[in-house]
């Protein structure tokens, strides 16, 4: 315990000087309370906070913080599935795309294959070209000579020549569909009849056209 000098002492120190004691005052007991600490008093001496009331403030600041951050985490987890969507489609369809592209290439080499080989033998055969040409003379005809060289044929007609004339069997040639440039030449006789033609490739067969020479074309210009 506190001594009377002491106590007078330190009650002077905490501005509440006290009158000369004989005694010390009686201790009094503490009071429990409740809420021990002091309760929160805005300006103005307004009201106490309700603890209540600052724990729902604490939640509903927790709410605000933590909803955008969940938004935005949901929103960036949608990101990167639609992300892995779209990857998988996309080597799906670059798949497939190869698949095609393997596809095409490999007919493009067979129909360069095909028109390659149909190349190598372009013209209708000469019995085909016999029979368009039976076709456009008189019955009673017949062929004497037959000259076939590259694309170029060069036939003579022997007898017959009354009917159809010249033109009407050059026209009945060249209306074939295997001739072309059919022109009238000069016989040996009058009874015989000499042409020559254009022989044209087959159908579907498209022939290569030599390239004009670029230093020809410079010499000329």
């Amino acid at each position: 315990m506190p001594e009377i000098s002491e106590y007078a002492a330190f009650c002077r120190e905490v501005g509440h000087p006290v009158a000369l004691l004989t005694q010390m005052p009686t201790v009094q007991a503490p009071i429990g309370q409740a809420q021990p600490w002091l309760p929160v008093v805005t300006g103005n001496g307004l009201s106490a906070v309700n603890p209540a009331t600052e724990q729902w403030l604490y939640a509903l600041l927790f709410l605000c913080v933590a909803m955008p951050y969940g938004w935005y985490s949901l929103r960036d987890q949608q990101i990167n599935d639609g992300i892995k969507d779209n990857k998988l489609n996309l080597a799906q369809l670059t798949s497939q795309a190869n698949s095609l592209v393997k596809a095409r290439d490999s007919a493009l080499k067979a129909v360069d294959e095909i028109v390659n080989r149909q190349r190598l033998d372009p013209y209708p055969s000469q019995l085909e070209m016999m029979s368009a040409v039976a076709d456009a003379l008189p019955s009673d005809s017949t062929i004497r000579e037959w000259e076939f060289t590259e694309n170029k044929l060069r036939i003579v007609v022997f007898g017959g020549l009354e009917t159809p004339s010249r033109a009407d069997i050059t026209k009945t040639l060249m209306s074939s569909g295997y001739f072309s440039e059919v022109q009238n030449l000069l016989a040996r006789d009058n009874k015989s009849l000499s042409f020559r033609m254009v022989v044209l490739p087959k159908k579907g067969v498209t022939m290569l056209q030599d390239k004009p020479n670029a230093e020809g074309k410079d010499n000329n210009g």
